[in-house]
């Protein structure tokens, strides 16, 4: 089942690919194996792994916790405002006073970068400053922290980035972003694309801005992804993280679950890094309630020195070419350059095709990351006749995309969330492609008893003569269950790549 295509009532599935076994032509798709749903019946842990409470944690004990996701309780003590956005914001610039100057002036910086048009990388259009951060965000935060802003109808950049400078009391207690979840993807271990090489894993925290007036959702995420400190092995990280699922939702989970999240946001987590040994890796944004048009968006930013003290900066995206590239030659040509690494999912856009920030389809366009016809052999990327090309290489770099891999790669047609934004005592809720469980099938061991079929968003997938289409499969929880048994089980050979490198 894992090592060739499905056949269902006349329909082919593929699935992106971690390894070839079997023969065959590189693009005959029955050689591909199914890393989405591998199986990893042979790989033995002490106790369930318990996805909810090692893997994706969101359950309200735990988000809501009163001491650390707030600011107020006296019995709080060394616990209070922990896993907020502007304490983990604060320990990032290096100090744990929230009130500073340094504090406060690398939060300013990096909002000020949504009210201005910088170019990022070797992208030659600017990115577009983002209208509605000022009355959606900023409007209500900079009256919390005493400062004078527009009126809430004014929609100018460059007046909002005047008042969030003259702003010296920003507070990040009144930050408007709700905790949505804490992950732990200690299935990239190394493996990343995206400045991670090297690293026991990341650590995820997931927040969701909210209306500072009716303190409801909008439709903007910000996720800070920190690199699990070195002093670890994996093997320790993922041992951890799997203790907590012995541990009742509670004041024991949380202490136990701050204990190691301390280990990896506090300054000088990584002896040496930046900012006194932050640890982070990136901050990805998620969002379209910051423009009129409603343009989903995704940024990407980084802390751009090795060492010494420095701000957030605005990085290309990884993985992911700007829209403009969508249908050219120049797309084409770079992926059948690349089409054998692309076919395992081991593949690295070139820095010089990364966008400054990726811009998604509205869910009636087209096919993301479609391409033109390749001007060397006169076939698309869609053609299965192409011993160059394959469904599985289009899709695969789609999915590898943050458009893609939030867009018709992973039915998420309406732009939702992969954990998205909340409101005051309601869990974050899943897309599909994370909502799967880890059960196995028993029928089949080794394999999930989900998953979650996507067609072929490419409609010239479908082969009208013999009346099939290509379908991919994904069952990401069990995915990451594999990686986390197999790190335990000191196994340092992956499984699968890192889906869509996300």
């Amino acid at each position: 089942m894992g090592s060739r295509s499905f056949v269902i009532s006349s329909v082919v599935v593929a699935a992106y690919a971690a390894g070839c076994v079997g023969s065959g032509a590189p693009d005959d798709e029955s050689a591909i194996k199914q890393s989405v749903i591998t199986d990893c019946s042979s790989l033995p842990t002490a106790s369930a792994i318990v996805p909810e409470k090692e893997l994706i944690i969101r359950d309200l004990s735990v988000v809501e916790d009163a001491c650390r996701t707030g600011w107020s309780g006296g019995s709080c003590s060394t616990t209070l405002g922990k896993w907020t956005f502007g304490r983990l914001m604060a320990s990032m610039s290096g100090t744990t006073d929230i009130n500073s100057a340094t504090a406060r002036n690398f939060v300013k910086q990096w909002l000020a970068t949504w009210l201005t048009a910088p170019t990022v990388g070797q992208d030659p259009t600017p990115v577009a400053a983002r209208p509605l951060l000022g009355p959606v965000l900023l409007f209500r935060w900079l009256a919390a922290s005493s400062c004078t802003s527009p009126a809430q109808t004014v929609k100018d950049p460059a007046q909002w980035l005047t008042a969030l400078q003259n702003c010296s009391t920003l507070s990040l207690q009144a930050a408007p972003f709700r905790l949505s979840g804490i992950a732990n993807r200690i299935d990239l271990d190394g493996r990343d694309y995206s400045g991670n090489n090297g690293a026991p894993g990341e650590l995820r925290f997931v927040f969701g801005a909210i209306n500072t007036a009716s303190l409801a959702p909008v439709n903007a995420a910000v996720i800070l992804k920190y690199k699990f400190p070195n002093t670890f092995p994996p093997q320790w990280w993922a041992a951890m993280f799997h203790n907590l699922s012995g541990t009742a939702f509670g004041a024991s989970f949380n202490s136990q679950l701050q204990g190691l999240t301390d280990m990896v946001v506090e300054t000088n987590a990584q002896p040496g890094g930046p900012n006194g040994g932050s640890s982070i890796g990136q901050i990805r944004s998620n969002e379209n309630a910051f423009d009129v048009g409603q343009q989903w968006e995704f940024r990407q930013f980084g802390l751009p020195c090795a060492t010494g003290t420095c701000q957030l900066a605005q990085v290309p995206v990884a993985q992911t070419p700007p829209l403009s590239a969508n249908n050219t030659a120049a797309l084409t040509t770079s992926i059948v350059a690349n089409r054998t690494a692309i076919a395992t999912s081991h593949h690295s856009v070139p820095v010089s095709m990364l966008g400054g920030s990726s811009l998604s389809f509205n869910r009636t366009n087209s096919v993301i990351w479609n391409t033109t016809t390749d001007i060397n052999t006169g076939h698309t990327l869609a053609d299965p006749s192409n011993p160059d090309l394959s469904y599985n290489v289009r899709h695969n770099f789609a999915f590898s995309t943050c458009s893609g891999c939030h867009y018709l790669e992973t039915l998420n047609q309406n732009q939702n969330f992969h954990i998205s934004p909340r409101a005051a005592g309601a869990q974050a809720q899943l897309s599909g492609f994370l909502d799967k469980t880890d059960t196995q099938d028993p029928l089949h061991a080794g394999y999930p008893v989900e998953v979650l079929s996507v067609p072929d968003p490419n409609p010239d997938s479908y082969d009208a003569i013999n009346g099939t289409s290509y379908y991919f499969q994904y069952n990401e929880i069990w995915r990451r269950s594999c990686e986390v048994r197999r790190v335990l089980a000191s196994i340092q050979t992956p499984f699968t790549t890192p889906t869509g490198h996300n």
